[in-house]
């Protein structure tokens, strides 16, 4: 039987989780391992807030801060990448977000970038957002 490193992730991040205390804690492990442990170089996670906003929660990265001039961007459900996988559900790779329309260019712009969202029940909870400077990055990731 093959040695599958995706299954090592999934049970290093189910351990990790041991003796948080409370969301804040999960949400910044997450974003961490996010990037430690497959290989991604920026990772923001949202949270849907009660206006259906995707409010940034934990960050880890070049976009540790993830503010602009303005503050910490906010985005619609609906609006970007991450607004629009909010919406679907359904988690979305693009492979070179500078022929996406729906792209929002945070500081440091990302050429790939992956979309996840967070459900349990058919709720949405919120999008884990990941960026990367190389074209295509994320392509096979999923399989």
């Amino acid at each position: 039987m093959e040695h599958d490193p995706f299954e090592d992730v999934l049970i290093y991040f189910s351990k990790s989780l041991l003796g948080k205390k409370g969301e804040e804690d999960i949400l910044w492990d997450m974003a961490k391992n996010c990037i430690s442990k497959l290989g991604f170089e920026d990772c923001v996670i949202y949270l849907v807030n009660h206006n259906d906003i995707l409010v940034p929660k934990a960050a880890h990265g070049p976009k540790n801060t993830h503010n602009t001039e303005d503050g910490p961007i906010e985005i619609p459900l609906g609006q970007g990448i991450c607004g629009h996988v909010a919406k679907t559900a359904k988690v979305e790779i693009v492979n070179d977000t500078s022929k996406d329309p729906r792209y929002i260019k945070d500081g440091a712009a990302g050429l790939s970038e992956i979309c996840v969202p967070i459900t349990c029940d058919g709720v949405l909870y919120g999008v884990i957002d990941c960026e990367h400077p190389e074209l295509d990055f994320f392509y096979g990731q999923t399989s």
